[in-house]
């Protein structure tokens, strides 16, 4: 499994309200934008069309705004809106999400910068976390347009980005439709199962012939195969 557990924002899982510690990507962040003034990103302090981004370890500063909207692929942070920054990490691409204020709001909703249906994970840097939509993969209950993929630490609503079908060749598991994910051992996309309850077994969720087949020591969720 990965860094990360293969998680995002958007409606909370049943009973999931607490995201975990340095839940900001499970590499490095994107690359921090040009900057010139130390700033604050939960705050309105900088010039008109300048956001406050991440800028390296302890510094956040501003820099003008290329102005991607959330859940954009970007490359660096001031790809981003003003009160977003590139750190949703997909393993293979890096997203557009907001800043939010961790030291008030972690693992709650912060209703002045976060979502309908996200929480303040993290923290990225400080005070500083992201806005992220912690979900159930088995329930795929994240907003249109995104699914709920398996991640190495809580699983997160990511954008789909393809509609592959169980079977269909993956490298990645936003690829796949929701409800399913890229299989690591032979990359193709495969349907999430609830392995506590059906260990080895049929599971409602899988095709005619097909077992829940464990995907990690101890993790909830299986493979249909």
């Amino acid at each position: 499994m990965l860094l990360l557990r293969p998680v995002v924002v958007i409606a909370l899982a049943a009973g999931c309200s607490k995201p975990p510690g340095g839940l900001s990507g499970s590499g490095p962040d994107a690359a921090p934008a040009d900057a010139s003034l130390n700033c604050s990103p939960i705050q309105s302090t900088c010039a008109a069309g300048d956001g406050c981004f991440w800028a390296g370890p302890g510094r956040f500063e501003c820099s003008a705004a290329l102005g991607l909207p959330r859940y954009h692929p970007c490359r660096q942070s001031n790809d981003c809106s003003p009160g977003d920054g590139c750190h949703l990490d997909d393993i293979v691409d890096f997203y557009c999400t907001g800043y939010c204020d961790y030291g008030i709001y972690g693992g709650e909703r912060d209703p002045d910068h976060c979502g309908e249906n996200e929480v303040c994970a993290g923290p990225l840097d400080d005070s500083i976390g992201i806005c992220l939509g912690l979900c159930d993969p088995l329930d795929s209950d994240c907003p249109d347009g995104m699914g709920c993929y398996l991640r190495a630490n809580a699983d997160i609503c990511l954008p789909v980005i393809d509609d592959l079908a169980p079977g269909d060749p993956c490298s990645r598991n936003n690829e796949c439709r929701p409800g399913s994910g890229c299989r690591d051992e032979d990359e193709i996309c495969a349907v999430y199962c609830n392995h506590d309850e059906h260990p080895e077994r049929p599971d409602p969720r899988c095709a005619e012939g097909e077992v829940c087949t464990a995907i990690a020591p101890g993790e909830r969720l299986g493979f249909c195969q």
